[in-house]
């Protein structure tokens, strides 16, 4: 597998880690031992992005030194600076790839696009970059009108036969019995749906 094949995954796995980060700084529990952690983990990531030999892993080293320093709070919120600063940058390539991929492709072809989501909000940005970015006038959600009167089956089944493709957005919104983060089961079911009828190729998951 490619390092472009796993970035998708690595950025995810990146993201988590801050999330650990500021867990740890809010909570107090900024130890050597958590810090050296992370790095590890925050350094394994960016290697198979950028290469061992890159000059970002050797920033990367040198701004990890801080954490031998007599601060170790100063020192993990400098790591942590440097991941985000690279995790946004990732994330804006990923982007700028997904636009000149559409500009080849054209969107023409779809009519309609369906966006899933769960609880957590940053479903509406999605709906904003397919909008604004891609240029898609039609983008549905369970959002998009008042369906109070419909029946959770008849209102799939209509985005089912009017969208051409979808983008479901997976947050962690529920907790497993362990503690980890799980999409919600309706999200499950709506890639099950449109994974079904509009195929592989047409159901794009954001996690």
């Amino acid at each position: 597998m490619s390092p472009q094949t796993q970035e998708p995954s690595l950025i995810g796995e990146l993201s988590r880690l801050l999330t650990v980060s500021a867990s740890l700084l809010a909570e107090q529990r900024v130890t050597a031992p958590n810090i050296r952690r992370f790095t590890l983990r925050a350094e394994d990531c960016l290697r198979k992005i950028y290469g061992a030999d890159s000059e970002l892993i050797k920033e990367f080293n040198s701004v990890s030194d801080a954490r031998l320093g007599s601060d170790p709070k100063i020192g993990l919120q400098r790591i942590t600076l440097f991941v985000q600063r690279i995790v946004n940058s990732l994330e804006n390539d990923v982007i700028a790839r997904a636009r000149e991929f559409e500009k080849a492709g054209g969107t023409g072809e779809f009519r309609r696009m369906f966006v899933g989501h769960g609880r957590s909000p940053r479903w509406s940005r999605v709906v904003n970059h397919l909008k604004g970015d891609l240029g898609m006038a039609d983008v549905q959600a369970f959002e998009s009108s008042s369906r109070t009167s419909e029946h959770i089956v008849d209102i799939l089944n209509g985005f089912l036969d009017t969208c051409d493709a979808a983008v479901i957005v997976m947050t962690a919104d529920d907790r497993t019995a362990e503690g980890s983060g799980r999409a919600r089961q309706n999200v499950i079911h709506e890639i099950g749906l449109f994974q079904g009828r509009q195929g592989f190729s047409r159901v794009i998951l954001l996690q």
